[in-house]
C-alpha cells in the first residue's frame, strides 16, 4: 500500500513537472504580464500622487491670490494665463485675451504688479513687464514718485524728495497721477540713495518675473 502511494505522488509530481515544462514559456508570460501590471499600477499611483501635489500647491497658491486680491475687491479684474514670451530675455509677454480688456489695462499676481497691457489684438495682447517699464507714477506713504527703470532685481524709483519721509521697508503703490489704476501693490523699499536734491529708492518686488503663469487683467 506504502509503495503505491509513493507510486501515485511519484506520477503527479511528474505531471505536474511535465505541465510546468510544457507551459513555462506561458506561466512565465504570464508573471511576465502580472509584473507589469503591477508596476504600472505603481506607476499609476505615483502620477496620481503627484498629480495631487501639484493640484495642492495650486490651491494653496489660489488661497494665497483670493487673500491677497480682496485689497482689489472694488476693480473688475478676470483671470488669464501667458500665451508665451516673446523671448527669454525679453521685457514682453502675450496673454490670452478676455472680455473688455484694453489698453494701461493692469496685470497682476498675488504677489502684485506684474505688467501693462500695450496693444491688444483679436484673440491675444502684448504685455510689458515692470521690469520693461521706463516712466509709472508711484506712491509711497504721502510721497510720489516716478519708477524709471530696473537695475540688478530691483526697481528704481527717482523724484522723491530729500524732505518726504520715506523709510526702508516702505510699500510702494501704483499713484492717482498715472494712467493706470491706483493702490496697485509693487514691492517695498530696500535701499535708499540720497542725493543732493532728491532720494532714489530701490524696491524689491516680490514677483518672480521668470516665473509667469495665470495672471489677473485689472480694468
Amino acid at each position: 500500500m506504502t509503495n503505491s502511494k509513493l507510486y501515485f505522488k511519484t506520477i503527479i509530481l511528474f505531471i505536474v513537472f511535465l505541465f510546468i515544462f510544457i507551459f513555462r514559456n506561458n506561466i512565465f508570460y504570464l508573471f511576465g504580464l502580472i509584473n507589469t501590471s503591477v508596476k504600472k499600477e505603481n506607476n499609476n499611483l505615483v502620477t496620481e500622487n503627484n498629480i495631487l501635489k501639484e493640484k495642492c500647491e495650486y490651491f494653496e497658491q489660489e488661497l494665497k491670490s483670493i487673500t491677497n486680491l480682496k485689497n482689489y475687491a472694488n476693480y473688475d479684474y478676470s483671470l488669464t494665463r501667458m500665451s508665451y514670451r516673446l523671448s527669454y530675455t525679453s521685457d514682453e509677454i502675450r496673454i490670452f485675451n478676455t472680455d473688455n480688456i484694453k489698453v494701461n489695462d493692469i496685470l497682476i499676481n498675488q504677489y502684485g504688479l506684474v505688467g501693462l497691457v500695450k496693444s491688444v489684438k483679436d484673440k491675444v495682447s502684448d504685455v510689458l513687464l515692470l521690469t520693461g517699464v521706463k516712466n509709472l507714477s508711484v506712491n509711497i506713504n504721502s510721497s510720489y514718485g516716478t519708477l524709471s527703470g530696473y537695475e540688478s532685481g530691483y526697481f528704481v524709483i527717482k523724484n522723491i524728495s530729500n524732505y518726504d519721509d520715506v523709510s526702508i521697508n516702505d510699500s510702494v503703490y501704483t499713484s492717482t497721477l498715472g494712467e493706470v489704476k491706483e493702490k496697485i501693490y509693487i514691492g517695498k523699499v530696500a535701499d535708499i540713495k540720497i542725493t543732493d536734491i532728491e532720494k532714489i529708492l530701490y524696491v524689491k518686488s516680490d514677483v518672480d518675473f521668470n516665473n509667469i503663469n495665470y495672471l489677473y487683467v485689472v480694468g
